[in-house]
């Protein structure tokens, strides 16, 4: 079919249609003053004249005449072929609406929904919108039948509704409202609370491990008889409370926290009372020594005295300034009584780095690859041979030497070694290593964030000389630096804990 387009020498309205043969022009006469008159073609119409009167011309430019009340009216009409009628289309079916839409689970900021699969063969997709309460509509599309809403808020209502969409296009109506409020899970209360030792200042506590798999940490919470409630955070399942007043009766609780900070109540009360259960003074004594007296290395070594035969231990922190839980935690220690043998602490061996804060301090050499490599070579620094001396001169069985990294051991693409203890291999040192190892990785929930056991300390550092030269059971103790000061402070005391409680010095 042709389309025809008539242009006319006076004023006239026209409609455009088409015919197979010929030309056709749908006209509606105005009253033309003046126009010629002709007489072919004519019609007549009868008044009034309102209505569009179809003309059927025989060429493309024609006179026709339109008598009106016997009045005639004479047009000129040009007409033109124009681009032809779009094919037609079929007609487009919709799909049926969707059944059976329902909230299959309810979580935290989550909401899994399901419905029921439409019969019809060209089905593209279904669309999914959703709202909150008081909010506007979001869509998502899916072929499938299910979709799990994340990112949802907690304890408001939503709306959902669901419609099917051809491959034409073609929508069917949405289907019944469907309503539900996400809702954070609050963990389980954790159980078995218990303290597993007392000593001076401290209670070791430990509980059982929760279920749930979206766990965030436990908030462990204390407080001294007549006090108010203090608090820690762990993720492990216990804890070292350190720095408590011996002879008074703590009150402790534990709650679990879910990652959206949905939390659970606490625990039942334990109580416990931290006592001093070393030797008394007249048995046991700390001296205070001086490494490097006289020089700008000078730096405090204590010596506690049990009093009573045992191994020699010595705990070292600072040898680089930058690692503030090794001297931290060297510090608290300096304080420790003992029940047998003798405890050296040096906890602040690198005091220059240390006010630096930094590794070494500008303008000299990294202390601990300043140690021995060889058996015959001497130790490079006067600092470093003031603490070698001292190893030798205390006889000393063990050392374990306090540092820090900046990344966890067990990360892809990472030369650090926090999170790390490296032993030299001699003698049981690997048993009571794995001990200190497995005691703390009790209480480390994420796997890449546990500790990992290593054999052979760099060369030239405290820890290989002291094991390689000088038959010393030594260790480096590395923690990861990107937990909160605390937690690495309890992590190191920890492991200096278990060292102690193995050799049945504490």
């Amino acid at each position: 079919m042709q389309k025809v387009r008539a242009t006319f020498s006076s004023c006239l309205a026209v409609l455009i249609i088409g015919v197979l043969a010929g030309y056709a022009v749908m006209l509606l006469p105005q009253y033309a003053e003046g126009e010629t008159i002709s007489s072919s073609p004519t019609i007549t119409i009868g008044s009034p004249a309102q209505q569009p009167v179809r003309i059927d011309a025989n060429s493309s430019s024609e006179a026709i005449t339109i008598r009106v009340n016997g009045v005639p009216y004479t047009y000129y009409t040009t007409v033109s072929k124009s681009t032809p009628s779009p094919a037609l289309k079929p007609l487009v079916t919709a799909p049926k609406v969707p059944t059976g839409l329902r909230v299959v689970s309810i979580g935290d900021g989550q909401l899994d929904v399901a419905w029921n699969k439409n019969s019809e063969s060209d089905l593209k997709h279904y669309r999914l919108a959703y709202k909150p309460a008081g909010g506007s509509y979001k869509s998502v599309f899916t072929t499938g039948t299910s979709y799990s809403l994340t990112g949802l808020e907690n304890g408001k209502k939503y709306t959902l509704k669901v419609k099917a969409i051809s491959n034409s296009g073609a929508e069917s109506n949405y289907c019944s409202f469907v309503y539900a409020t996400p809702k954070a899970i609050v963990p389980s209360v954790p159980k078995g609370l218990k303290v597993v030792s007392v000593g001076d200042g401290q209670l070791d506590v430990a509980w059982n491990k929760n279920s749930e798999s979206d766990l965030k940490h436990y908030r462990l919470a204390y407080k001294p008889a007549g006090g108010s409630y203090k608090s820690v955070f762990t993720t492990g399942t216990s804890y070292s409370l350190t720095g408590l007043e011996n002879g008074k009766k703590y009150t402790l609780k534990v709650k679990a926290i879910s990652n959206s900070g949905a939390e659970s109540s606490y625990c039942s009360f334990v109580y416990a009372t931290p006592v001093n259960s070393s030797p008394s003074p007249s048995e046991s004594k700390v001296e205070v020594k001086t490494l490097a007296p006289g020089t700008k290395y000078a730096t405090p070594l204590y010596v506690i005295n049990s009093g009573k035969p045992g191994p020699v231990v010595m705990v070292v922190g600072g040898v680089h300034g930058n690692e503030k839980a090794g001297y931290t935690a060297a510090r608290k220690i300096t304080e420790y009584q003992i029940s047998r043998g003798t405890l050296l602490v040096l906890p602040e061996a690198n005091q220059l780095a240390i006010k630096a804060g930094r590794r070494a301090a500008s303008g000299y050499s990294d202390l601990n690859r300043s140690f021995p490599q060889t058996s015959s070579q001497a130790p490079k620094t006067a600092l470093s041979r003031a603490i070698f001396n001292a190893i030798k001169e205390h006889k000393v069985d063990w050392l374990i030497d306090l540092h820090e990294g900046y990344d966890y051991y067990k990360n892809s693409n990472t030369s650090s070694v926090g999170q790390t203890l490296i032993y030299y291999p001699a003698n049981s040192t690997r048993t009571t290593a794995q001990a200190i190892v497995n005691d703390l990785n009790k209480g480390i929930k994420t796997s890449n964030q546990k500790f990992t056991l290593l054999r052979y300390p760099v060369k030239g550092s405290l820890a290989r000389a002291a094991g390689e030269y000088l038959g010393v059971r030594a260790m480096i103790f590395e923690t990861c630096s990107k937990p909160a000061l605390s937690t690495r402070v309890n992590y190191q005391t920890q492991a200096v804990n278990k060292l102690l409680n193995t050799l049945n010095m504490r």
